[in-house]
């Protein structure tokens, strides 16, 4: 063999023996380098010679490098080491042998070189481990811990590991022996932590805990700890690094959970309608107490932590606190306790209370969570104060409102407008059923509300035609609630007559039918055409007899069909917002069907046509009258007296003419000097910013009329766009978008503006609708205007006379039947009868500086969004504006209050 170098003195025949032999035979320098391997070993191992000669001996070991080096230092010490060592081979399988290694003097008794015989231990052998060599007691000590332990060498590839480590990094020790780093790592994880590494291998100092992450077998990512440290063999050369592993995937788990949780614990506290406080069981300090607290007892925060009940005085009665703390020792908790504390200022908090012993922050504490029932107090005070006024006040409402036993539908009360409109007295209705009375015009309505009141709980609005005592009908609005009633599950049914309503709608059904037989029966010919494309869409009899086509016919052509090339139409005047709102007059000729040309004067203007722009044109064939201005040309010098009356003729329909277009162009005027009048109150706004910018020591007269300045410019331009808004807003684009988003940020930008709460209701499952996000916005903001300056008008009053009051202003966003509703209500100073007639009128306002714009250009937005806008408002009770927009883009609608 080439690799007998060593050997060379050696007989032939002591060689070729070594090689036939059945056991192992390995040579080694002093260093252990390989420097011989006989046929048995090369075999096994896999390797050819000239691989395997060169490399250290010890790199064909499976063990830890603490037993390696044992071995080492015992054969530096020219002492013999018998035992069983685990072997690697080149395909990556492993064989343990029973072996023997011994060092080789010379004469001097210096170690020359290292001979290692080894014996396959077979697996059939009893009592053998072929896959563990390893000491018993070391093995014992890596089997038994729960985290991992990896040798590999300065490479990175593995040639050491526990179970424990197989298992973390999910693979079996066979497949880990051998395998590079890179091969369990991401490459960017790999790049990561490859300088940490070279620093322990520089500095030879132990690493910090490193954090990494490894990737399963099955693509699993596991997060690890490890702590590494520099091997060295039995001469102090690095050859690898080993390190212990922990698996820490499910603390990273906890930690983010427990992160999540204490984040939700801190919105909870912060979103919480109740009182919550943690103190310590140790000194009765206050741990944690949240906004509400601080609001209901008036104490800043920063003043409570660290204080004790007894340093704040918040118990009105100290009877209280015992009653808690004796509930707390016996039972470990308190439920429901009515408790009285005290305000900072003195005022009583009447209070539901409960609470826990927990572990907060690894200390025992006790949880309050204090519901303020000053309201329901009140409520109570005042329903007891106001029994004997519920009579005058249920009879003096007026609906019809009674109340029924839900068990057999008997009336057991009812107000004195039933009795008053229905006409059974109250004697022949107390203990009998609506069927006994004959209430229901149609016996299927009943059924009808029965099944309404069974799947929702309640109904609201419920149309019923009503047969009254006399026999008249009335249709009836009737909504029902399910109540207590003395002890008892009654219906309280409320119903409201709508036959003005009916009338109402049936008169507009006529005017259609008026307006329809105006626009067929006209003298004039009436076209409707697209405005983009100029196709016809309606035309009266009018204007098939004028161009000698039928109305199907027409339909199906273009208004440039019938239009001479020299006498082309004239567009109304786009407004600034791009609009076309105002009416044109002029002249031009039409084509009949026959070819003959037709003089015509021409008035048109824009309107809505199925939720689009279109054309509407009236034409009055002027032929005649053009015959008639040639003959009074051609015979002027004859006919004087008859070209003068005809003159006075032509004078009266031009004046009319210019009266038109004055009152036009007085229209744009007035747009034209509402925007003009935005640059000044610009160069006002800038101005009074530069001067609060420049004045460095303000005292508080000239902050006072700073901000003064301010508003009031805020004032003007609010007025300038409201009214631009309803005399030339431009048309509403529509596009499908999310309600949500926008809508709180109006909220929290009026909260911050207004210094007012806002309540939010606002469902999470809302569905797109099609809205100009822009005017959307303006009618949230006049809506929420509207209601701030109610609530302030009515506690200005209350306090005045020194009445409780708690202003409160709701958002509220739903879905619908009929559309997304949205909707804002306040229990401010409300309307009465006359105000709500007229809240939508143009210019119309009960307030002292207010414009009448805002609820009109509201109105106005809704329609143009297809939607609907309902006002209910009660005198002192307050006000509730809904808004119904269609989940597709539709017709505007009119709207109702």
């Amino acid at each position: 063999m080439s690799t007998r170098k060593e050997w060379s003195t050696l007989p032939q025949q002591l060689l070729l023996a070594i090689d036939t032999m059945s056991d192992t035979v390995l040579l080694a320098d002093a260093d252990g380098m390989v420097v011989y391997a006989n046929q048995i070993m090369l075999k096994r191992c896999g390797y050819d010679p000239d691989h395997l000669v060169g490399q250290p001996m010890t790199a064909l070991w499976i063990q830890p490098n603490a037993i390696t080096q044992h071995i080492m230092a015992e054969l530096a010490a020219n002492r013999s080491w018998r035992g069983r060592i685990q072997h690697k081979t080149l395909g990556g399988s492993f064989f343990g042998e029973t072996v023997a290694i011994s060092p080789v003097m010379d004469a001097h008794g210096a170690v020359t070189h290292l001979i290692k015989t080894g014996r396959l231990i077979e697996s059939t052998d009893k009592g053998s481990e072929v896959s563990d060599p390893v000491d018993p007691t070391y093995k014992s000590i890596l089997d038994l811990m729960d985290d991992g332990y990896i040798e590999t060498d300065l490479r990175g590839n593995t040639t050491f590991l526990n179970k424990s480590a197989a298992r973390i990094y999910q693979r079996s020790p066979e497949e880990m022996i051998g395998l590079n780093y890179k091969a369990y790592m991401a490459p960017d994880e790999a790049k990561r932590i490859y300088p940490t590494y070279n620093e322990i291998y520089r500095t030879g100092q132990s690493s910090r805990i490193i954090d990494f992450e490894v990737i399963g077998k099955h693509g699993t990512p596991v997060s690890c700890e490890t702590i590494t440290t520099l091997l060295h063999d039995h001469q102090g050369r690095p050859v690898g690094f080993g390190g212990i592993i922990r698996d820490v995937t499910e603390k990273k788990r906890l930690t983010t959970q427990l992160k999540e949780s204490e984040e939700s614990y801190r919105r909870v506290m912060e979103l919480a309608p109740d009182a919550i406080t943690i103190s310590r069981v140790s000194d009765g300090k206050y741990f944690e107490v949240n906004e509400t607290f601080c609001q209901q007892t008036g104490y800043a925060r920063d003043e409570v932590i660290g204080r004790t009940v007894l340093d704040l005085n918040i118990y009105a009665n100290p009877e209280d606190r015992k009653r808690i703390i004796h509930a707390l020792r016996t039972e470990g908790r308190v439920s429901s306790m009515r408790v009285n504390f005290r305000h900072r200022d003195g005022s009583l908090l009447h209070d539901i209370v409960s609470a826990r012993s927990i572990r907060f922050k690894g200390e025992d504490c006790i949880l309050f969570v204090a519901t303020l029932i000053n309201s329901l107090v009140e409520a109570q005070n005042a329903l007891n104060e106001s029994e004997k006024k519920y009579r005058m006040i249920l009879n003096a409402a007026p609906d019809i409102i009674c109340l029924t036993r839900l068990a057999d539908g008997r009336y057991i009360e009812a107000n004195d407008m039933f009795y008053l409109r229905t006409g059974h007295a109250r004697e022949e209705t107390i203990g009998r059923t609506a069927t006994d009375l004959g209430i229901y015009a149609y016996l299927e309505d009943r059924g009808r509300f029965i099944a309404a009141l069974q799947e929702n709980g309640q109904v609201d609005g419920m149309e019923i035609m009503t047969r009254f005592k006399d026999g008249s009908l009335s249709s009836q609005l009737w909504s029902g609630r399910v109540v207590e009633y003395n002890g008892e599950q009654c219906l309280l049914v409320v119903t409201k007559s709508i036959d003005d309503l009916k009338k109402a709608q049936e008169l507009l059904r006529e005017r259609e039918e008026s307006y329809r037989a105006i626009f067929e029966t006209a003298a004039d010919a009436i076209f409707v055409t697209d405005l983009e494309n100029g196709r016809f869409l309606d035309v009266n009899k009018a204007a098939c007899q004028h161009l000698g086509y039928s109305v199907d016919t027409l339909e199906k052509m273009h208004l440039k069909e019938v239009i001479h090339d020299q006498y082309p139409y004239k567009m109304p005047p786009a407004s600034m917002d791009g609009s076309r709102s105002e009416r044109v007059i002029f002249e031009s000729v039409h084509i009949s069907s026959a070819g003959t040309q037709i003089a015509v004067e021409v008035s048109s203007g824009t309107v809505m046509r199925s939720g689009r722009p279109a054309l509407l044109s009236i034409v009055r064939d002027v032929s005649e009258r053009k015959q008639v201005e040639a003959e009074l040309t051609k015979y002027r010098q004859h006919l004087e007296e008859m070209v003068q009356e005809r003159t006075r003729a032509l004078e009266e329909a031009q004046n009319e003419l210019i009266k038109r277009e004055k009152l036009a162009v007085l229209g744009q005027l007035t747009a034209t000097v509402s925007h003009e009048l935005r640059n000044p109150l610009g160069v006002i706004r800038s101005s009074n910013f530069y001067l609060m910018r420049r004045i460095k020591d303000k005292d508080e007269k000239i902050d006072k009329h700073i901000r003064r300045i301010e508003e009031q410019v805020s004032l003007c331009d609010t007025i300038v766009a409201d009214l631009l808004e309803f005399t030339r807003g431009r048309q509403a684009s529509l596009a499908r978008q999310a309600i949500q988003p926008w809508v709180e940020q109006v909220v929290h930008q009026m909260m911050e503006s207004e210094s007012f709460d806002i309540t939010m209701d606002i469902a999470g499952d809302l569905p797109l609708v099609p809205l100009d996000q822009e005017k959307m916005r303006r009618v949230v903001v006049n809506l929420l205007d509207n209601a701030i300056q109610a609530v302030r008008d009515r506690q200005e009053t209350t306090q005045n006379l020194n009445a409780p009051y708690r202003p409160m202003v709701t958002l509220r966003a739903a879905r619908h039947e009929n559309g997304l509703l949205l909707q804002v209500s306040d229990n401010g100073c409300g309307m009465d009868a006359s105000t709500r007639r007229r809240a939508f009128e143009p210019l119309f306002t009960t307030r002292a500086r207010g414009t009448g714009i805002g609820l009109a250009n509201v109105s106005k937005i809704v329609s143009e969004h297809g939607g609907r806008i309902a006002l209910e408002s009660e005198l002192d009770q307050g006000t509730t504006m809904t808004i119904i927009l269609p989940y597709e883009a539709a017709p505007p609608a009119e709207p109702t209050d």
